[in-house]
């Protein structure tokens, strides 16, 4: 991670610019297993997927780096900082607690919980996780803790290392919790995302950046 701070014009306004990415992949990705919050590793193909990240942000600036607290997470900010920068591990960045979906591939869980996984593509409301956390919970743990950054960080420019579902409750709270889709776009192991909080206003400057990935075919 260069040393060299280029500052962009909204970090010389005082604005807070994070960029947020998702950890490389983990077998249970490439098999359509649901993880939650179960402590799993990358890939091979996810450390290589990291390493390539690593090489397109090297030039970068970054004030701080958050990491949610599980391997996945860890792994991904060690290999993208080469170990140049400290990295603090946030709990808050953890993903959706799924209870008892985890650790279950998504046709199991279709037919063992049919309606749940129906209010997962349909971008329901609110959706109740058995034994887990429900979705509002999710996304006011992620609300918060992004505004909190943004609050603690006037000027900065910081790195978050995070999952795809805390991206996907990010990006509603950055647009506003009133937009509902079907098929929630999703952010690709390893995509590159950036909010930039102006003034009180968030706005969303780029999602799902996947040019880093030889071949890559972005998830939209």
């Amino acid at each position: 991670m260069s040393n060299t701070k280029h500052v962009s014009d909204d970090v010389k306004r005082g604005f807070t610019e994070i960029i947020v990415v998702r950890h490389g992949e983990t077998a249970a990705n490439s098999m359509g297993v649901l993880q939650g919050q179960l402590d799993s590793k990358l890939s091979a193909e996810g450390v290589e997927q990291a390493e390539m990240l690593a090489t397109r942000i090297a030039g970068e600036h970054f004030d701080a780096v958050y990491s949610s607290d599980l391997s996945r997470t860890i792994a991904t900010a060690g290999i993208i900082t080469g170990g140049r920068l400290e990295i603090s591990h946030a709990p808050e960045l953890r993903e959706w607690h799924l209870g008892e979906l985890e650790n279950i591939s998504y046709e199991e869980a279709r037919k063992r919980f049919p309606d749940v996984m129906e209010d997962f593509k349909n971008d329901a409301g609110d959706i109740i996780i058995p034994a887990g956390e429900s979705k509002q919970d999710f996304y006011k743990r992620i609300a918060a803790f992004l505004d909190r950054l943004a609050e603690r960080h006037p000027g900065q420019r910081l790195l978050l290392i995070t999952h795809g579902g805390v991206l996907q409750a990010m990006l509603k709270h950055v647009l506003g919790n009133g937009n509902n889709w079907s098929f929630l776009p999703r952010s690709s192991n390893t995509g590159y995302n950036k909010f930039v909080f102006r003034e009180g206003v968030w706005q969303l400057c780029c999602w799902n950046d996947t040019s880093h990935i030889k071949g890559s075919t972005a998830e939209l």
